[in-house]
């Protein structure tokens, strides 16, 4: 699972998912690994700009310059996202609104006519259930979502940097 020098992900602290490299669970290794490479991105190096996620022939270095920050802007985001979703697991810090808001997220992939078929069950959840049962309602959530693969770039918002 994890390894003597590492007891937990440096990014998110979790020890249920399994340690990929460099002190890093699954989940956070390959934000890590993409911010890196983002980083490393540099207008007049096109070697650097094989991964940048869009052809950036027809872009101004100033375009490009303020598309790369958005993009490691996201990546950024996402680590921030699985940290504080991780915290909430190991704390037991599970609010209502959590589980009312996944199961919204949930439901929405199925493209419900309801966009919101959840929207008030918060309360439910928290006068129903003790803080033990909201952590593993959320982690059941929480397996669902992680096995969903994630856009970590959003593209528009990228373009009207």
């Amino acid at each position: 699972m994890w390894t003597k020098k590492y007891k937990e992900c440096l990014n998110c602290n979790t020890q249920r998912r399994r340690h990929k490299s460099n002190g890093y669970c699954l989940k956070c290794q390959p934000v890590i690994y993409k911010l890196k490479i983002a980083n490393s991105w540099n207008f007049n190096n096109k070697q650097s700009l094989e991964t940048f996620p869009m052809d950036v022939i027809h872009l101004k270095e100033v375009k490009f310059e303020k598309m790369k920050k958005v993009f490691i802007k996201q990546l950024e985001n996402r680590l921030d996202y699985l940290k504080k979703r991780e915290h909430k697991i190991i704390t037991h810090e599970i609010e209502g609104t959590d589980l009312e808001y996944g199961f919204n997220r949930l439901a929405s992939l199925c493209n419900p006519k309801n966009k919101s078929l959840f929207h008030g069950y918060a309360n439910v959840f928290d006068h129903n259930f003790n803080s033990e049962q909201k952590t593993i309602i959320f982690k059941l959530i929480d397996e669902i979502e992680s096995s969903i693969p994630v856009k970590i770039f959003n593209f528009v918002e990228a373009i009207k940097a």
